[in-house]
């Protein structure tokens, strides 16, 4: 994966990891926090404004695109909305090549950053993954919890009762973090499964058991690559 800047005929080519934040999913964000496109191993110039069609934000609640400023900051992109996150809301925001700029500096994304994630000022914990890492079903939320009993169902059976002992992961950049748990299950359990999680006040969230390492669904979530 690489980002490149193209001064007018000339595109040199930097490698380095890229993430965004916060984290596709992520709940209870902060109205202050910015939106955070990092390329660690390039730099733009300082205050370098970004084309609005290369970062758009959607109010899910209200609909309509969000006003803010798109700026370079060392190795940063960031949006800054306007007038802030409104608490309580859901938003959307997608990631998009920006056209040629003559003579600008033109963000071009590697495939693995550009796309659409969500982000919450809502709170509450969501279930965003079911991840078996070996023998272990890893459960991962979209902020941070504690040790609690879970109220589960998975491929249908009734786990209700299950004890975890939460893992913070935290943020790969300077965001805020979510919650894990992995914990054995039996062998019948796999790929395609569906887990249901229902929260203390009643709210259910499902998805599908898919196999591969925790730390790669993490990954997934803030979009990282390496070169």
């Amino acid at each position: 994966m690489l980002f490149v800047v193209a001064l007018v005929a000339c595109v040199p080519e930097v490698e380095g990891n890229a993430f965004v934040e916060p984290f596709d999913g992520a709940t209870s964000v902060t109205v202050d926090t910015p939106l955070r496109v990092h390329l660690p191993a390039l730099r733009l110039p300082e205050g370098q404004p970004v084309s609005p069609e290369s970062l758009q934000v959607v109010d899910l609640d209200e609909g309509g695109f969000v006003e803010g400023e798109r700026v370079v900051e060392g190795t940063t992109v960031l949006f800054e909305p306007t007038d802030g996150w409104r608490a309580d809301t859901d938003y959307g925001w997608a990631l998009i090549d920006a056209p040629d700029q003559a003579r600008q500096p033109v963000l071009v994304l590697p495939e693995g950053l550009a796309g659409e994630a969500l982000f919450s000022t809502r709170p509450g914990p969501r279930l965003l993954d079911a991840v078996l890492d070996g023998d272990d079903l890893c459960l991962v939320f979209s902020e941070e919890q504690p040790a609690r009993i879970l109220d589960l169902d998975i491929g249908g059976e009734d786990f209700f009762g299950t004890y975890w002992t939460p893992t913070f992961l935290a943020a790969i950049g300077d965001g805020e973090g979510a919650t894990a748990s992995c914990f054995p299950v039996p062998a019948r359990f796999g790929e395609g499964d569906v887990v249901r999680w229902t929260s203390a006040l009643g709210a259910s969230d499902s998805t599908t058991i898919v196999e591969g390492a925790l730390l790669e669904a993490w990954r997934a979530r803030h979009r990282w690559s390496e070169p």
